[in-house]
């Protein structure tokens, strides 16, 4: 009887802590659920639209895009928010906020110069003036979008989970809205459309997502923290450098799998593929990202005060336990897409697109692993370690590109598939070899 009392004890103290968590996972289930289904909209609507060939000239163009994203908005969306609750805790929020608007600042000048730069070209150009115009819009993108990962960052910081599940779904609901209206009323559908209809999409959700956070009351009082403010800066840019340095490997690692497929194969294989990934690779990544999302603040909110090693310990026990939830939901995915896989690729693709059911278990297998990974990798992040990810992701990865150019030029998409599974689990192996080498040193201290 005592047991069974401390057993219910037990699961009071649970439900009590957790309790609070359950409207935050609704409203971030619910943006990652949108973006999901709006996605899969999405994939039916440009694969019926677009031929094999012109979808893989248009993913190749979302690599330029991605390049920004997950370099330069990437890093420092995880550095701010890993200082969120910091500064909150610190009663900092005004400088880091005026920060963080220092940081945007930069990136649409820099921007501006680009696109006006690609606008100039298009105009002077007496070939190929449309490849200016589309780098131009490209860049554009990159900088709406990024922002708004930014913002959503921070709103995922404060676990102000609403508003950055709109800010998803607005962006989301009016590209579907502009694609199928111009497509039914357009002859030659092209990559160009896409690109331009994409970035009108993400400013008028940054628009609202600027206004929805009070973003400019927040940023007031510069004038009276200038010194917080080049502290913040300090701070969050130390934090940020490594992440920027590794992620523009981590950008190639990822591109260089399309770009792989356009060197062996040519456009059409890369719209195959990437269609094939839309639907496997990537739903797989939301569902991991969507726990990622949710636990993340939890974690780095346990490691707020370096000081205190028990909440290190507590953070680094959460994120083993994650890991291992991600690589089981991967296995559990797989398995249906084994048995109902044929009749959901068929639903979604038409014929000239690829539906190899045991590719796409593959690829899922590939996300759960590789998020396995980055969930593992938190605990460097935690204990404020980051650059110790530099190895893997410089040498590591430049092999992973290596086996991708290899296996696609030797074995086509079959062959990317096989290369992706091995980069995953090599990634894996490596992270945690790194992250056991890191709290090793940090628990002798």
């Amino acid at each position: 009887m005592p047991n069974f009392s401390k057993l219910v004890h037990q699961i009071n103290k649970f439900s009590a802590r957790f309790r609070p968590l359950v409207p935050e996972m609704l409203w971030l289930g619910f943006g990652q659920l949108f973006v999901l289904v709006s996605g899969f909209i999405l994939i039916r609507v440009l694969t019926h639209q677009l031929s094999p060939s012109s979808y893989g000239i248009y993913s190749l163009w979302i690599t330029i895009v991605g390049l920004g994203n997950q370099v330069y908005f990437g890093a420092y969306g995880s550095s701010f928010a890993r200082y969120y609750s910091v500064a909150t805790h610190r009663h900092q929020l005004n400088p880091y906020m005026a920060t963080l608007a220092k940081v945007i600042k930069n990136s649409f000048l820099l921007a501006g110069a680009l696109a006006t730069t690609s606008i100039l070209l298009w105009i002077l150009s007496p070939k190929n003036p449309d490849l200016f115009i589309l780098a131009g819009f490209a860049i554009l993108l990159t900088v709406t979008s990024g922002t708004s990962s930014l913002f959503q960052a921070i709103s995922n910081a404060a676990r102000d989970r609403q508003k950055a599940a709109v800010a998803l779904s607005i962006e989301n609901s009016l590209k579907i809205f502009f694609l199928t209206t111009v497509y039914a009323v357009s002859a030659n559908n092209s990559p160009f459309q896409t690109i331009v209809i994409s970035f009108l999409a993400s400013l008028i959700s940054l628009v609202w997502l600027y206004n929805s956070l009070g973003f400019h009351r927040l940023t007031r009082k510069v004038a009276l923290v200038d010194a917080e403010i080049s502290q913040w800066r300090a701070l969050t840019s130390k934090f940020a450098q490594p992440l920027i340095f590794s992620g523009v490997f981590n950008w190639a690692f990822f591109s260089s799998q399309r770009w792989a497929l356009e060197f062996a194969s040519g456009s059409s294989a890369v719209g195959k593929f990437f269609a094939l990934s839309q639907l496997t690779y990537i739903p797989a990544t939301l569902l991991f990202g969507f726990v990622l999302s949710l636990i993340t603040p939890i974690i780095f909110n346990q490691g707020s005060d370096l000081s205190d090693k028990k909440r290190i310990k507590r953070g680094v026990r959460i994120i083993d336990l994650l890991s291992i939830a991600v690589v089981l939901a991967s296995l559990l995915l797989s398995a249906f897409l084994l048995v109902y896989g044929k009749q959901y690729l068929l639903f979604f693709l038409p014929s000239g697109y690829s539906t190899n059911v045991l590719q796409g278990v593959l690829l899922i297998l590939s996300s759960g692993i590789l998020h396995a990974s980055i969930v593992s990798g938190q605990a460097l992040s935690l204990v404020n370690k980051p650059e110790m990810i530099l190895s893997l992701s410089t040498v590591g990865q430049l092999v992973l590109i290596a086996f991708n150019f290899f296996f696609a030029a030797f074995y086509g998409i079959n062959g990317l598939v096989y290369s992706i599974l091995l980069g995953s689990l090599i990634h894996l192996i490596w992270m945690r070899v790194l992250v056991f080498r890191t709290l090793f040193a940090y628990k002798s201290l």
